[in-house]
């Protein structure tokens, strides 16, 4: 009998499609096969692709969080002092606000993306220190306001260089499977094709080249 993975129902025929998915285990991932009703396997490849960016997500708000940690300070007990506000005001620039609230931002995206926010710590932190010298911080929430300033100052260009960074790794890596599917490389014309290829690679390269800062970060 056919039943359907995802919503327990019989599947005719018709409408029956097999999916592999991921299924969690103490000793790991594991990938099996499932039936579906054609329509419950969209549903259900959304929803995984909602966990796989949830993920994602919750790994850069954990990198920003620790590396606005850096600049604070540990009371007796070993916590971070203003560690629950540095939190609330990173959730607040990923939500487009101040701080959140008490709202719930975790499918929320109005602002910029935690790994946009960890990527503009990390370029600004020179910055960052260089202006802490000169400058007399009255409490924990006057320094993470001064820092998160700094960040709302340079993030915007960040992130456009962070998203330019991207896209020219996505076009290089089309022109490499462009040389694979086209099979430029041909026995009978190996110079000539060769040329054209080393060409596209190195067009792809010099466009590449301004944007790989974002890689010298780390």
């Amino acid at each position: 009998m056919n039943i359907c993975y995802y919503c327990g129902k019989y599947i005719e025929r018709q409408d029956e499609v097999e999916k592999e998915i991921p299924l969690h285990s103490k000793g790991g991932v594991q990938y099996v096969t499932r039936k579906f009703h054609h329509w419950c396997e969209k549903e259900m490849a959304e929803l995984l692709d909602d966990e796989i960016a949830s993920k994602e997500s919750d790994y850069w708000f954990h990198k920003a969080c620790d590396k606005l940690y850096e600049y604070l300070e540990i009371d007796d007990e070993g916590k971070k002092i203003g560690g629950q506000y540095a939190v609330m005001r990173i959730r607040g620039m990923y939500a487009g606000t101040f701080v959140p609230n008490g709202k719930n931002v975790k499918w929320r995206k109005t602002g910029y993306t935690y790994e946009e926010i960890y990527v503009t710590l990390v370029f600004c932190e020179a910055g960052i220190k260089a202006r802490l010298r000169q400058f007399t911080v009255n409490d924990d929430k006057h320094l993470i306001n001064f820092i998160m300033n700094i960040i709302a100052e340079n993030i915007n260009s960040v992130s456009k260089k962070l998203n330019r960074n991207k896209e020219n790794k996505m076009k290089l890596d089309g022109v490499k499977a462009k040389v694979l599917d086209e099979k430029f490389i041909k026995k009978n014309e190996g110079g000539r094709e060769r040329s054209r290829v080393s060409q596209l690679f190195k067009e792809e390269e010099n466009d590449k080249s301004s944007e790989d800062w974002y890689d010298d970060l780390f």
